[in-house]
């Protein structure tokens, strides 16, 4: 079994249960878009080794706006969110048999339902948290998780996405300060990054960095 003929079965599986819920999407791929302006994904992905898939539960936000190589909400995939959670530990493991293979896609349909609602939960009364965030959380707080559980890896594009759900709420003075905490950090890596001979790939990133900047700058 591999990941090809396993989406085979997701749709027969799973996507129907899926769409009865509200859900758009099939195969790997599924989302909903709520009232609240919070469009909640969820979708698998298959391991680089082969032999198995991951899950993953993700949000995103109806009114973010389209950066470049960003993609419209309905091509959007979990692993393009910010905020994502595993659904498991592991990895769910393709079998040689169709009927374990149906069991596994009925194991992660009932994980879905019983652990999936926990994670969009922490997101579904938006505007909070994030109404709640100030730029000083974040800079005196080295190890800062939002809601003291999610991971900020990257703290420029945790900046950028602080700006624009602040920009859309109105609040323009916190949107100031995280678009300028956003750009003395890239401004601060690019410096770092951005040493010896301006060769191609010293180019690409040069010009990366300043497309990044100028998507933080409050227009």
């Amino acid at each position: 079994m591999n990941a090809t003929k396993f989406r085979k079965l997701v749709t027969k599986h799973f996507s129907p249960k899926m769409k009865e819920l509200g859900w758009t999407g099939n195969g790997f791929d599924y989302r909903r878009i709520e009232e609240n302006h919070l469009v909640k994904l969820f979708g698998m992905y298959g391991s680089w080794m082969g032999g198995c898939i991951y899950c993953e539960t993700g949000i995103h936000f109806d009114f973010l706006p389209l950066y470049e190589h960003d993609k419209p909400i309905e091509k959007k995939k979990v692993t393009e969110c910010f905020f994502r959670e595993r659904l498991s530990v592991g990895t769910w493991k393709f079998y040689t048999e169709e009927e374990r293979n149906v069991k596994q896609v009925q194991n992660i349909l009932e994980t879905f339902l019983n652990v999936g609602p926990q994670f969009y939960s922490d997101f579904e009364n938006f505007p909070d948290p994030f109404d709640k965030i100030s730029v000083e959380d974040v800079i005196e707080n080295q190890d800062y998780k939002l809601l003291g559980k999610y991971e900020i890896f990257n703290r420029r594009r945790f900046a950028l996405l602080m700006k624009d759900i602040n920009l859309y709420l109105g609040n323009l003075e916190v949107a100031r300060d995280f678009s300028q905490y956003g750009i003395a950090k890239s401004n601060a890596l690019a410096e770092k990054m951005l040493v010896g001979r301006k060769t191609k790939t010293y180019r690409l990133m040069e010009e990366s960095f300043k497309i990044e900047m100028e998507n933080l700058r409050i227009k």
